[in-house]
């Protein structure tokens, strides 16, 4: 899966914007007037750019804190902010929506691996391995069953070591297939992220109006939004690669 370069330039970094902590360009982000297109284009983004764009927005000093100028013009646009978040919804859905629609981009950019994977065999191997591990350990757990005769705290201590058996050797199954594994995502983490494509998406609905907004918040609302972007087409100029 491969995100829209529009608005990269051809080193990939972003067209508009703060391209440094410190330096501004002359004058406010042109910014397109349909406000759908930046939550559609954020709906195409799989786990892998959203992971990384997360790592690298920790590491920002502009996304230690709140905005104040972002926390204003959202307070004085509530309608506007209503609107943007309604379009967000409608193109990523909640958060589970939003993660399976992630998975499914991710899986997307990975049927290539997975076809090579399938064609030398290790797919088969894999469903192999998982459906005896599924028959072992359903029998061990049995066993135990039986002969602790219902004595609980010995069947918990037997559960838990199955369960931690079963975690053990799936891992060991799924690293034979030697596909990347998809990165655990904080809930909190995601929203800010979430929250940039809402900004962005809002300086669009107000740019369409008409409303004038000063150059500093401009920027400010398409800050994380760019960072996003920038981070995902990085992303997919290092897979791109021999």
């Amino acid at each position: 899966m491969s995100i829209s370069t529009d608005y990269l330039l051809s080193d990939g970094s972003p067209r508009y914007g703060i391209r440094t902590e410190t330096a501004l360009p002359s004058s406010a982000p042109a910014w397109p007037d349909d406000a759908r297109l930046v939550p559609r284009e954020a709906s195409r983004l799989g786990l892998q750019h959203l992971a990384a764009a997360i790592d690298s927005r920790l590491t920002r000093a502009w996304a230690d804190k709140e905005d104040p100028l972002l926390a204003a013009l959202r307070a004085g646009h509530p309608a506007e902010l209503a609107a943007a978040e309604d379009l967000v919804n409608a193109e990523l859905g909640g958060r589970t929506a939003w993660l399976r629609k992630a998975q499914a981009n991710r899986a997307a950019f990975l049927a290539p691996v997975a076809g090579r994977r399938q064609a030398d065999g290790r797919y088969g191997t894999a469903v192999l391995q998982r459906a005896v591990l599924v028959l072992v350990l359903t029998g061990v757990a049995g066993a135990v069953a039986a002969a602790t005769q219902g004595n609980l705290l010995p069947l918990l201590a037997a559960g838990l070591a199955v369960c931690g058996l079963a975690y053990v050797l799936g891992n060991l199954v799924t690293a034979r297939l030697r596909l990347p594994v998809p990165a655990r995502l904080q809930s909190a983490w995601l929203e800010e992220i979430r929250r940039d494509i809402t900004d962005a998406t809002l300086l669009s609905i107000l740019r369409s109006k008409g409303v004038d907004v000063d150059e500093r918040t401009a920027r400010a609302a398409v800050r994380g939004w760019e960072h996003l972007r920038f981070v995902a087409a990085k992303v997919d100029e290092i897979h791109a690669g021999s």
